[in-house]
């Protein structure tokens, strides 16, 4: 793992400017760290990452591969009519493949699928798709006209994910992995790659991974913090105990656990993540010493140092 972890620093700065390469270091962990989030009962891969080398871009991708879109496409193989073509098309997914979950859309211009003759058509815009330019896969949510909730699911193939159709959305944060829009004008879908998915089971699926993955998100996010509180305290700058962080760790870890057992074995989720108020305070001490601790780190600390605002970006 020695030499992983050391691969992951020693190229973060050029992976904040190549799509190739960010694919090129999922390939290299998902050999090491198999992306089924039923094999991690504790220190999870996506922990592990921001602690040790302060890349919470990565950690994160590692979470949508495992904790979410994995799942979710399981959760509909589960569900679809057997000989469905969907189950053939999530077949060819193995621990390598780069899958991409196109969601987020802007409620007054949702993203609608219209039948056309022997085919379908996509219109609309997905506006958050993370590592959507390198993505072999991409699940998108749709509608038909006049539907008020996502009731279809569309599988795009290598075949049909068009770069040119994506906008690199540029965001300050999480720099080392993609994040895009994707504007579908009149695309034509090959009735294949839309499954006969109940409508219900789709969006509950949607819900109970989406609870996941942020509580995975927020577990990865406090050793994140840590790893810059060391830094911190290097140089002499006095953010929090590390005891305060560290039980923290414990305790999100623990409700993650929870979480995780809640979304295999029970209706529904209950289990809460700890106080966001907790974060906050710790946050707005990196904030108020950030001048100093940018006048000391190397570069690709200073990039990594604005993920400590995720919560102000994703607002």
């Amino acid at each position: 793992m020695n030499s992983l972890i050391i691969k992951i620093k020693d190229t973060y700065l050029e992976r904040c400017k190549s799509y190739p390469l960010q694919k090129d270091i999922w390939e290299d962990l998902a050999s090491f760290f198999k992306p089924d989030i039923k094999i991690y009962r504790l220190n999870r891969p996506s922990t592990v990452l921001t602690g040790e080398t302060g890349d919470l871009g990565l950690a994160v991708l590692w979470v949508v591969q495992t904790a979410l879109i994995r799942p979710i496409i399981n959760d509909l193989v589960l569900a679809a009519p057997r000989g469905s073509t969907f189950i053939s098309l999530a077949s060819n997914i193995d621990n390598l493949s780069l899958c991409a979950l196109a969601h987020s859309e802007d409620h007054n211009s949702p993203v609608i699928l219209t039948e056309v003759e022997e085919h379908f058509q996509l219109n609309g815009v997905k506006k958050f798709i993370t590592a959507g330019i390198n993505a072999d896969y991409i699940l998108t949510t749709c509608r038909d006209k006049d539907e008020a909730k996502i009731n279809r699911v569309v599988m795009l193939n290598s075949e049909l994910i068009n770069p040119e159709e994506m906008k690199d959305l540029n965001l300050p944060i999480m720099k080392s992995v993609s994040h895009t829009s994707f504007n579908f004008n009149n695309k034509a879908i090959p009735a294949e790659n839309v499954p006969q998915i109940d409508d219900r089971k789709l969006r509950r699926s949607l819900k109970k991974w989406g609870i996941i993955e942020r509580a995975l998100i927020i577990e990865a996010y406090i050793p994140f913090l840590h790893y810059f509180n060391k830094a911190a305290n290097a140089m002499g700058i006095k953010i929090v105990e590390d005891e305060v962080l560290l039980n923290l760790i414990s305790e999100q870890s623990s409700l993650a656990g929870k979480q995780i057992d809640e979304a295999f074995y029970e209706e529904k989720i209950i289990t809460k993540n700890i106080e966001t108020e907790k974060l906050f305070k710790i946050i707005s001490l990196f904030r108020e010493n950030q001048d100093k601790i940018l006048s000391s780190i190397d570069e690709a600390d200073k990039i990594k140092f604005r993920d400590i605002f995720l919560f102000d970006s994703l607002k």
